[in-house]
């Protein structure tokens, strides 16, 4: 089942996995979890616009490259636009986290689909 609003779903929700475990790292609570996570979800709302991703949300590339490297980098943007800080550690933090969560589902994905192809085949 290849929706991509399903794709959308994932890569949102590991988006607010990524900064819910940051916030409850800092020992922050819930209440602003909402205003910390809106930078990112813009930033992979912004994303989600591009044709090769939106076209092929499953392909780790060029979609799941670009969503992973444009949320980081275009949340942390709306951060420091939006009054917000943004560390270089938690950049790097951000880079790492979100990789292995946006490229990872992806390529997991892949693995599954294919396996199933040669056993359906």
């Amino acid at each position: 089942m290849k929706n991509k609003w399903l794709a959308f779903a994932v890569d949102a929700l590991l988006v607010l996995i990524f900064v819910g475990i940051g916030r409850s790292s800092h020992a922050e609570g819930l209440a602003g979890t909402f205003l910390t996570a809106v930078p990112f979800l813009l930033g992979l709302c912004i994303v989600w616009i591009l044709p090769m991703v939106r076209n092929m949300p499953f392909n780790i590339l060029p979609a799941g490259l670009s969503v992973w490297l444009g949320t980081a980098a275009l949340g942390h943007l709306l951060r420091l636009f939006f009054g917000g800080t943004s560390a270089l550690s938690f950049f790097i933090v951000t880079l790492g986290v979100l990789g292995v969560f946006l490229v990872g589902w992806r390529a997991l994905w892949l693995l599954i689909d294919r396996r199933r192809q040669r056993v359906d085949g």
